[in-house]
């Protein structure tokens, strides 16, 4: 008997019922991508943070020399500025 009037009344109502099913799941999956997002920001921020890698990049870039050395005549200087 009850169970009869909850299947009429769920047939009668479908389209509502489904409504919320949806409106749930979207609160569900935004509630996750927000909450995935923040611990991605923090695990970047930890990352960057890290002493170790700061080190290791500032000792890379300050001992970095350059590949080729050209000097150029002052005579040549300004005709290669012109070009550019």
């Amino acid at each position: 008997m009850i169970n009869n009037k909850i299947n009429k009344l769920f047939k009668n109502n479908f389209n509502f019922v489904l409504l919320i099913l949806i409106v749930f799941f979207s609160i569900l999956a935004t509630n996750f991508y927000t909450l995935n997002k923040a611990k991605q920001k923090e695990s970047f921020s930890n990352f960057f943070e890290n002493t170790y890698l700061k080190k290791t990049t500032n000792l890379i870039i300050n001992n970095l020399n350059p590949k080729f050395t050209y000097k150029i005549l002052s005579s040549k200087k300004e005709m290669l500025l012109k070009k550019f």
